[in-house]
């Protein structure tokens, strides 16, 4: 018996509408899911075990531009299993009419 993990991050990009960056990317800490894989010394099957519980991140808010509105004020809590693909989204600021 073994013990395998998993890490998922999650990422949030910063842009102005023509795709240049606003503001530094917002980098979560990243979580870790762990299972456990029972190997069969005769015939090498592996069998797998739950991933440990759920994980959260947090609601993040989008940083303050003067002049700019973003598309999402804040990216909520996301809840991620041991089945789950990092997390990548990008908020983009539009400049505020005159």
């Amino acid at each position: 018996v073994t013990t395998e993990s998993k890490t998922v991050n999650e990422t949030i990009h910063y842009v102005y509408e023509n795709g240049e960056t606003a503001h530094d990317d917002y980098i979560a800490q990243p979580v870790t899911f762990t299972r456990s894989v029972s190997t069969d010394a005769v015939t090498g099957e592996k069998t797998y075990g739950d991933w440990s519980a759920d994980q959260s991140f947090v609601a993040v808010d989008s940083p303050s531009i003067k002049g700019y509105t973003p598309d999402h004020a804040t990216i909520g809590a996301q809840t991620v299993t041991g089945t789950s693909s990092d997390l990548t989204f990008t908020v983009v600021y539009k400049k505020n009419e005159p």
